[in-house]
């Protein structure tokens, strides 16, 4: 059995828990707690005008390795698995707005105008199938961070 299970946060100040809480969590034998973040490539690289969006990515990334740390100390529940997953440059609403901003703003634009205009944007539907395919496989949660591009489920 597996639970997909969302990113836990705490109520009172709205931060993720520690894996440690899980060992509160319910987890029958032969179930594991999945948590799938998802990352961006701005999370590994910085890009001029998107300080709040790279750090925030970057954050998430950190997390992730933070629980997979968390989850091999003794009284954690040990079925959590977590892996905070960059997909690709996606063709979404997201996307669009990035070539409807000022370039003055952006200075990437022209790349993600180009990455439009050759077809080289994924398609989301692909990305999703992608993306649960990969959560349901046993190489889900060996390593922390990953980018969907580079995994083999």
């Amino acid at each position: 059995n597996i639970l997909h299970a969302a990113l836990l946060f705490e109520p009172a100040v709205g931060l993720p828990r520690p894996a440690a809480s899980y060992r509160r969590t319910s987890l029958s034998s032969g179930s594991s707690a999945a948590s799938a973040p998802l990352s961006s490539g701005a999370a590994r690289s910085p890009y001029a005008g998107w300080n709040v969006y790279c750090a925030t990515k970057a954050a998430l990334d950190h997390h992730a390795r933070c629980v997979q740390l968390e989850a091999q100390q003794p009284n954690t529940a040990h079925g959590v698995r977590v892996c905070s997953l960059a997909p690709g440059i996606i063709d979404t609403d997201m996307q669009a707005h990035i070539r409807s901003s000022d370039a003055a703003d952006f200075p990437l634009r022209p790349k993600f105008d180009e990455l439009k205009a050759t077809g080289a944007l994924l398609d989301a539907d692909g990305v999703a199938t992608r993306l649960l395919d990969f959560c349901l496989s046993p190489a889900f949660g060996q390593e922390p961070v990953a980018d969907l591009r580079d995994v083999r489920p």
